[in-house]
């Protein structure tokens, strides 16, 4: 059984919702994306500090609801990796993981689109992508609060895949 057909099939451990109404969520993501944008444009990096460290909290919060459901080994970067692999599998978006032996230094993973696509549409690219590797960084310490994280590629600076390279400190 391969990688996919195996997560879906055991992915309600992770606790994580399985629907949200449609509407709901347009809506409120359509409000989230202005909210941001006008504070931006008003307030500049201030606001963007704030981001980063909102999505951090909230991939910390979400990693830990991952690690509490899926046994991973605190002390390896490829467990340091499964939060990312877990939620872009959720996501619908495929990945994979490069460099996971035991003895592993570091270990990366491609992921082969953008968890915040949808959200973050028409806004400044910069925006995207310093809450997306805020975000990464919060599910990866989530693991092990001594893990770097590294953005060697990206979806929004037009690559084909995101690629995040994670070592222990």
């Amino acid at each position: 059984m391969d990688r996919f057909k195996q997560f879906a099939n055991s992915w309600k451990t992770v606790g994580v919702t399985s629907r949200v109404k449609w509407q709901q969520s347009n809506t409120i993501d359509r409000l989230n994306s202005q909210l941001i944008k006008a504070l931006v444009e008003k307030y500049g990096e201030e606001v963007m500090a704030i981001i980063s460290d909102i999505t951090f909290e909230i991939g910390l919060e979400d990693g830990k609801k991952i690690c509490e459901n899926l046994n991973l080994e605190s002390g390896t970067t490829k467990g340091c990796v499964m939060p990312l692999e877990t939620v872009s599998l959720l996501s619908g978006i495929d990945s994979e993981v490069c460099g996971s032996g035991k003895d592993q230094r570091s270990t990366s993973i491609r992921i082969r689109g953008c968890m915040f696509s949808g959200m973050f549409d028409g806004m400044n690219p910069d925006i995207k992508s310093r809450a997306c590797e805020s975000y990464s960084l919060g599910l990866v310490r989530a693991v092990n609060d001594k893990a770097e994280l590294k953005v060697s590629r990206k979806c929004c600076a037009t690559n084909k895949f995101c690629e995040f390279v994670v070592s222990l400190r």
